[in-house]
């Protein structure tokens, strides 16, 4: 138990600005298994976010309580993903090789295309959740921020890492779990589809899918990889097109 605790911790620290003491025992095992935690990062923020959103619904309008549940989860992660999308954002729309797309996401200035797509991400999560019921807000929030952070794991899997130098602070996270880790994970990020009535939750599923699977193929056919910047970006567009999947079933069957 101190092993997965310590795995746990590491994930934590990894992915979150959650404080976990400075006490903990480092191992490179930790960090390599590290990945098979996200499933319960997206628990904790997408509950974060979910309880902030049900506390500001007594005090403030429904949208406030919306934005400040967003920027609680973005608090709680240090925008850790926001950036990664940001940097692809820059990466992609200004880079026309391999290299020059690596070396601009390097780059920790913004440019014009990760202000843009950043404006439009928070655009899309904001006005997808403001379109749903009310009481069904906090359990999206909760399996959305799952169910993205585990096509990261898949992703992680199925391909190679995009960067040949040892100085990024992702590639150490850049290894395959074994088969049982990425086995429990996945069921484990795929239990929080539970809380949703089955319809949205099947199709919130095949939707993030068939957009992991699409834009995973994008990604390595540029870079003939992934960096952690592509991961982040992956968990974004994920819990966006999850988060517009369930909007489009409630407005074209309980609207």
């Amino acid at each position: 138990m101190n092993k997965e605790w310590q795995i746990f911790r590491t994930s934590l620290l990894f992915f979150t600005r959650i404080p976990v003491g400075g006490h903990g025992e480092w191992k490179q095992e930790y960090v390599d298994k590290a990945t098979s935690y996200l499933p319960v990062i997206g628990l904790l923020v997408g509950g974060f976010g979910g309880l902030v959103y049900v506390g500001c619904t007594y005090i403030f309008p429904q949208t406030v309580a919306i934005v400040l549940s967003i920027v609680a989860t973005v608090l709680l992660t240090g925008a850790f993903h926001e950036d990664g999308f940001c940097d692809v954002c820059d990466g992609f729309g200004g880079g026309y090789t391999k290299e020059q797309r690596l070396i601009i996401m390097k780059d920790s200035r913004s440019g014009a295309y990760a202000v843009v797509g950043a404006a439009l991400l928070l655009l899309l999560k904001f006005s997808s959740l403001t379109s749903l019921p009310i009481t069904s807000i906090p359990l999206v929030l909760i399996t959305g921020h799952t169910i993205s952070r585990t096509t990261i794991i898949w992703f992680v899997s199925m391909y190679t890492y995009a960067r040949d130098d040892n100085q990024s602070k992702s590639k150490p996270l850049a290894k395959s779990l074994p088969i049982g880790r990425i086995i429990i994970s996945t069921i484990a990020g795929l239990l929080t589809l539970l809380l949703l009535p089955w319809q949205p939750a099947i199709a919130g599923l095949i939707i993030s899918i068939i957009v992991f699977v699409i834009w995973s193929k994008y990604v390595v056919k540029r870079l003939g990889g992934y960096s952690g910047d592509c991961l982040g970006a992956t968990q974004q567009l994920v819990e966006v097109a999850f988060y517009l999947t369930i909007t489009a079933y409630y407005f074209n069957f309980h609207g």
